[in-house]
Parts: C-alpha cells; sequence; structure tokens
C-alpha cells in the first residue's frame, strides 16, 4: 500500500497579504480548491490501495475539509494537526512518522502548490530507491535535478539551476523507512539551508549512498503552478482549468 503525504502546514503569509482569508489550500479557481487541483495530479496513485496522510496547522481547523475532500477522493485519510510552523517541508513530513501505517511501503510527498494533468504522473514510472518527476522550465526558483547520460540523478539543488530539469513538487522514495532514515542523517551533517529544511537536497545523501534516483520528464503545458497568489491569478484569468502559463 503505497503512502501518500501531503504538507499543507505552511502560514500561506503570501496569499494573506493579498487579501486571502481561508487557508490557500481551500482558494476556488475555476469551480475546485487548490487541494482538488493539485490531489487530481496524483491520480494514477488511486487506482491501487493508498494511505492518504494530511499534515496541517491545527489553528486552521482542517479536519472537517480534509475529510470531506477525502470522501470526494473516495479514501480514508489520516489528518496530522501541527501547534506551531516548522523550519522546512522535510520536517514537516516527519511528524506524520507515528501515522505510517506500512513504513516499508513507497512514499510520495507531495504539497498543494501544483496541478499536474490528470495520470501524467504514474508511480509505475518510478526507478530505484527515489523517483522525482520533473519538467524542463525557466528560471531559477525552482529545485533542479541533474542527471548524467544512464539517467541516473547525480545532483539534486534548491533554487540552484544545474540542469534544466525542474522539479514539480513530488519527492518518491521507496519506503518511508528510508525517508526517515535520510532525514535524520542530512541534518545531522548539516543538511540545512539559509535555515530550511527542504525535501529536494536529501537525494543527494541517496546519491552518495550509491542507491539509484531516476526522473520521468512531464511536458511544460501540463504543468500549472499554484504556489503563489500571481499564479493562482494567472490560472483563473487564463479561462480553462485545463492550461495556464507556467512562466513567471
Amino acid at each position: 500500500m503505497n503512502t501518500i503525504l501531503i504538507t499543507m502546514a505552511g502560514r500561506g503569509q503570501r496569499f494573506r497579504d493579498a487579501g486571502h482569508d481561508r487557508p490557500k489550500y481551500e482558494i476556488e479557481v475555476h469551480g475546485k480548491t487548490l487541494f482538488q487541483w493539485s490531489m487530481e495530479s496524483l491520480s494514477a496513485w488511486f487506482d491501487e490501495p493508498c494511505q492518504l496522510v494530511l499534515v496541517a496547522r491545527a489553528e486552521d481547523e482542517a479536519g472537517p475539509f480534509t475529510a470531506r475532500e477525502a470522501e470526494r477522493l473516495g479514501l480514508k485519510s489520516t489528518l496530522v494537526e501541527l501547534d506551531t510552523t516548522t523550519d522546512g517541508q522535510a520536517t514537516t513530513a516527519m511528524q506524520a512518522a507515528n501515522m505510517i501505517a506500512d513504513p516499508a511501503a513507497p512514499l510520495a510527498i507531495y504539497n498543494i502548490d501544483t496541478h499536474v494533468t490528470s495520470g501524467v504522473m504514474d508511480p509505475r514510472q518510478a526507478r530505484g530507491a527515489g523517483w522525482i518527476p520533473c519538467f524542463q522550465a525557466p528560471g531559477d526558483h525552482w529545485s533542479f535535478a541533474a542527471v548524467n547520460a544512464e539517467g541516473r540523478v547525480t545532483e539534486v539543488r534548491e533554487k540552484r539551476r544545474i540542469s534544466p530539469f525542474a522539479t514539480l513538487g513530488l519527492y518518491w522514495f521507496d519506503s518511508f523507512d528510508r525517508y526517515a532514515d535520510l532525514y535524520s542523517r542530512h541534518f545531522a551533517a548539516g543538511g540545512d539551508e539559509a535555515g530550511e529544511r527542504y525535501v529536494a537536497p536529501m537525494y543527494n545523501r541517496l546519491i552518495a549512498d550509491g542507491e539509484l534516483v531516476s526522473i520521468s520528464e512531464v511536458a511544460f503545458s501540463d504543468v500549472t503552478p499554484l504556489g503563489t497568489p500571481a499564479e493562482v491569478e494567472r490560472f483563473q484569468a487564463a479561462g480553462s482549468p485545463h492550461r495556464a502559463d507556467a512562466r513567471r
């Protein structure tokens, strides 16, 4: 049984500053919440049994919303509520450790910042101990994965354009146990970046172990970023729920 772990415990300060009075994942565009748009990206996972674990802020009182959305997907969900903001997505994911039903099962960590055309990201594409869906995007505000001629990822960096392959925000590991071990070793060795603990650079520890980390490429036209108010406004103005320009 796959584990799908959704991190949605950020403050969403940019959206609050832009005048939104609800959590980011509840904002509606083209008749669906940002949560729904993000979950459509994972439709291929729902073909098999999976555990959906959601991590949110306690003060947002996300329980009724997440239960309703999980029911819409035909899934049972587990909600982990945090009293404080963590030092990054990597730590947020670790807060769900005690709720993972099968720590030996494959793990996908995702956020509610990106919509990918339904069915394009498929867990059957995963190879090795780690897998990162990517797309070729302009700019340097993404995480990037460098790949050698054999298709192995050789390096992953946060907001450093080391290759044309930008990550989509989905990070797959062959088990939660693997993730927890990498987290412990990576950050014990000073893996924080500007005081924040990101998931993407943890793959470098896996690469140093000699394990295979792979990517799959998603077409630029299949990706709609939803992480900032400007991106959401662009999606709203596009007039179609199927396509929004990913460029900033």
